[in-house]
């Protein structure tokens, strides 16, 4: 868990939880000389893409009577990302038969596509293949006409985080998440203290603007004591308290969570003035005025 030491320097730090929530770019394969030399394919499919809210982290260009053909395609497939690969007519069923292959797998034929028969989702002249930690999509292109349904989709990224500082600042912080096609929505639950839940199909790491607001602390979590139990025991440091109108409440909230006893020393429920006074070291003259 990582939390901001200072207001300033919140603005990217994020949990592991909210990063492996994000949608991971694509690797995007191009098999054949005809279909990554065809710019309005390759812009077609970019396109698609996109209003796929899918971005692209690398793209491949291979041979289809390249000798090492499947032992690269095989490297490239040991990796845990997820996989568009184009190809032409001629060349779809040599790889569909290759990833069939690698899969250990049966050729078979829905309609007039051929797929391996492990495939998770089939459409016409594309299809979606689990191959160890790989999400592989192959698709056909053919020019001049539609490209074939996308299968590899974008999972919502949702989080809940805790934010304390004013309202105006959030409104702001608000306003920019709209403005970047994020869903956001905030819940007070104390003055100061705000529920924030953001979801979008798209870089959810990008919610907080590039400038932070000074105003504005942040919690990457929907629970502001495991973050601070994380904290501490992170740091190594430990917490006490002194409550009055809480009465053990806040100490009870740590005690809860399982290691609290490495960063919890103690709590004192202080109500009444005199145990302040005589418990805590607290002055009269505090206690009077202006009072606690």
């Amino acid at each position: 868990m990582i939390i901001a030491k200072t207001p300033l320097e919140f603005r990217y730090n994020l949990t592991q939880q909210i990063m492996r929530s994000i949608p991971m770019p694509i690797t995007l394969i191009y098999i054949d000389r005809t279909i990554y030399q065809d710019n309005a394919l390759t812009e077609a499919l970019q396109r698609k893409l996109k209003a796929k809210n899918r971005s692209v982290n690398s793209i491949h260009f291979l041979e289809e009577n390249d000798p090492a053909l499947i032992d690269t395609l095989q490297t490239l497939l040991d990796k845990p990302l997820e996989f568009c690969i184009a190809t032409s007519a001629n060349v779809y069923p040599l790889i569909s038969r290759i990833l069939a292959t690698l899969k250990g797998d049966a050729l078979i034929a829905t309609g007039n596509t051929l797929h391996p028969a492990s495939a998770t989702e089939v459409r016409e002249n594309s299809w979606l293949l689990q191959l160890k930690e790989a999400q592989c999509n192959l698709i056909m292109l053919k020019n001049g006409e539609e490209i074939p349904e996308l299968l590899l989709e974008a999972k919502k990224a949702y989080i809940i985080w805790q934010l304390l500082g004013s309202k105006t600042p959030l409104l702001r912080l608000k306003q920019y998440a709209n403005d970047n096609h994020f869903h956001f929505d905030y819940y007070p639950l104390i003055d100061g203290w705000y529920e924030i839940h953001a979801e979008s199909t798209y870089h959810i790491d990008k919610l907080l603007p590039p400038s932070a607001d000074p105003d504005l602390l942040l919690f990457p979590s929907n629970n502001i004591f495991d973050t601070c139990s994380e904290v501490l025991g992170s740091e190594e440091k430990t917490i006490s308290f002194a409550e009055s109108c809480t009465g053990g409440l806040i100490a009870s909230s740590f005690t809860a969570r399982s290691g609290s006893s490495n960063i919890l020393n103690g709590s004192v429920v202080s109500y009444a003035n005199t145990i302040k006074h005589q418990w805590l070291g607290v002055s009269k003259e505090v206690l009077e005025n202006p009072g606690a």
